[in-house]
């Protein structure tokens, strides 16, 4: 593959001033072959960070919106305006209806209308292809998800969809697609939240390249995780040599434990910084 340019343009953090921060994630992927917006953020923030950035945006080739969050999505109006030749990637149950329980609390956190109603006059212009599996969009860029999505919740799991049957019933993510960048020898993933779970997310993905996963970049949700979560994490990833480059959802919380479990493998992210990375 070669160098893999990572920019992030939406995040909970800010580098520096005059970048902005916000509840949500957005990111620049420049390869040899392809550009990708992945995820928008919550709003237009992302393009304002561009433009502090000095990057373009007009040329991307492919938007690919992780899951259907609000907090990833919201942009998503604005990111086809700026890249009128991308095509939009996304799985068809992105679009359904997503809440979060939390301290008693019910909320809608999936796509707003808006944001629905745009995707589906993108699609009718024949700019979105629907993921349900995986997907090569270039000669060494994949797309995927985990076929079933989550198989176990920790306590309290706090996000539900609704059943076939109208039943609400506990979000297992079947939806969340992740970005697999793949050399000779190793590969880079690209995950928004990790709702799957990033270690299982880095298996899922070893599994489809047959390469290890030398970098990670995006979120983990490992905010208000329980330890035994952090744990299990921890555990998967203390004896492998895979660089954890996290933000968003992490949260400091669990970015701090992490860190402590996994002494230099952690790298923060955050609005306004730029990663390259020699995939080989």
């Amino acid at each position: 593959m070669g160098l893999v340019r990572i920019s992030i343009l939406t995040d909970n953090y800010a580098t520096a001033y005059p970048f902005e921060a916000c509840q949500g994630f957005s990111a620049l992927i420049e390869t040899e072959n392809l550009n990708a917006i992945f995820d928008t953020g919550p709003n237009n923030m992302f393009s304002a960070n561009a433009m502090k950035m000095q990057i373009e945006l007009f040329g991307a080739d492919a938007i690919i919106l992780s899951h259907g969050h609000y907090d990833h999505t919201g942009g998503i109006e604005k990111a086809l305006a700026v890249a009128p030749r991308a095509t939009l990637y996304l799985s068809r149950k992105a679009m359904d209806e997503k809440f979060s329980r939390k301290n008693g609390r019910f909320k809608n956190v999936g796509i707003p209308e808006r944001a629905k109603n745009t995707i589906s006059l993108a699609e009718l212009e024949n700019r979105v292809e629907f993921i349900e599996a995986s997907k090569d969009i270039s000669d060494a860029i994949t797309l995927f998800s985990i076929p079933g999505g989550r198989t176990q919740f920790y306590e309290n799991w706090p996000f539900t969809t609704i059943a076939e049957n109208g039943n609400e019933m506990s979000d297992r993510f079947e939806d969340e697609l992740s970005m697999l960048i793949s050399g000779k020898e190793s590969s880079c993933l690209i995950a928004g939240c990790g709702h799957n779970g990033i270690d299982e997310m880095c298996k899922y993905a070893e599994k489809i390249s047959g390469k290890p996963v030398s970098h990670i970049i995006g979120g983990s949700h490992t905010k208000e995780a329980p330890f035994p979560e952090i744990v299990k994490i921890s555990r998967f990833f203390e004896t492998r040599d895979t660089m954890l480059h996290l933000g968003h959802c992490t949260g400091i919380e669990g970015y701090c434990a992490l860190s402590s479990a996994l002494p230099g493998k952690l790298r923060p992210l955050g609005t306004g910084l730029q990663i390259e990375l020699d995939i080989r």
